[in-house]
């Protein structure tokens, strides 16, 4: 297993080198009159002393430092710019598991349950055809009395499929959907904001400047905000929409510079794997905050989870809704159906 600390030691920001300060003539003076002053024999025995100590015993080690959030999502980073996957493709193919709650309504019934659901989502590239989606209801249940309680301190900003899940899952379990309002919410928009592959492909490399060339397209829409910025446009670009390499990367680095970012330790995600756990606070929520679960080896966002506060009905710490990656790659397939 590689050791992390080295792995983020390799991509932290270096050390900056202690600036000597010139010796004037009177600096040089000051120490040659402190070195003559000192009698002779005591120089002497402050040298075998010294040798003693040295020979006596080891250095000590240097003591490693628990990785930052920051470090994680930096060493995170650096191995997606070293991943070689292939950059092109009729389609970019992400399959994902989520776990969400719906609210009550004409769709769901008097009251809200949580659903888990499998989306298999193709959006077309370069010769591909339409994108398309699809989604599996893997399960339903009611809410308990306390969860439908807690669940009137959700923020009204949901993930972009969240509503798409309403029309499948009501039913309960079954087969694969091909889901149009599904398709609609992913392909190839920034939260509610139509975007173009070329405009993807164009964005830039440097954090800073990526940044404000999100929040510029948001702003067309009077999508700004960072409840906005946060809680949907950041899950789409670490991994729901396809980006080159290196952009993928500057959107980490992006995120490493964000205030309120804290590691969480090793996290479990929705399909069972360990990662290491990055929170990203004070992105204008208050209930909830967004955890990611990154792999800083391989270069892979396992997940992202919505994470109580402990401000409102949950108990802090309680993943309120989430959704793992199972896979998110460029594809020539075609998808079936």
């Amino acid at each position: 297993m590689t050791d992390l600390t080295r792995v983020v030691g390799e991509t932290g920001d270096p050390s900056p080198a202690r600036e000597e300060t010139p010796a004037t003539p009177e600096h040089r003076r000051g120490r040659s009159r402190m070195g003559v002053g000192v009698p002779l024999a005591l120089a002497a025995i402050g040298v075998a002393v010294a040798v003693a100590l040295s020979v006596g015993s080891s250095a000590p080690r240097p003591r490693r430092h628990a990785p930052t959030g920051r470090d994680l999502l930096l060493a995170t980073a650096t191995a997606v710019d070293r991943r070689t996957d292939t950059t092109t493709g009729r389609y970019w193919h992400v399959v994902k598991i989520g776990r969400y709650t719906l609210p009550a309504g004409s769709s769901v019934g008097t009251d809200p349950i949580e659903v888990r659901v499998r989306d298999e989502i193709w959006i077309a590239g370069p010769g591909g055809g339409r994108s398309v989606a699809y989604r599996q209801c893997l399960g339903a249940r009611p809410l308990t009395p306390a969860e439908r309680a807690a669940h009137l301190d959700r923020s009204s900003q949901a993930w972009p499929a969240d509503s798409a899940a309403a029309p499948i899952c009501t039913a309960g379990s079954g087969p694969a959907v091909r889901n149009a309002d599904l398709t609609a919410a992913t392909d190839y928009r920034l939260a509610d904001v139509a975007v173009s592959p070329t405009w993807l492909d164009h964005l830039s490399t440097e954090p800073a400047v990526l940044r404000r060339q999100i929040e510029a397209k948001l702003a067309t829409a009077h999508q700004g905000g960072l409840g906005v910025f946060g809680h949907v446009v950041l899950p789409q670009l670490t991994v729901d929409l396809p980006l080159r390499p290196e952009v993928r990367a500057a959107v980490l680095r992006m995120m490493a510079g964000l205030p309120g970012v804290r590691a969480e330790g090793k996290v479990q995600d929705a399909l069972g794997r360990t990662g290491e756990g990055v929170t990203i606070g004070g992105l204008g929520l208050t209930t909830t905050e967004l955890r990611w679960i990154v792999d800083p080896h391989g270069g892979g966002i396992l997940g992202v989870q919505e994470i109580a506060t402990g401000r409102g009905r949950h108990p802090a710490g309680a993943v309120v809704a989430e959704k793992a990656y199972a896979s998110a790659a460029w594809t020539n397939d075609a998808p079936g159906g």
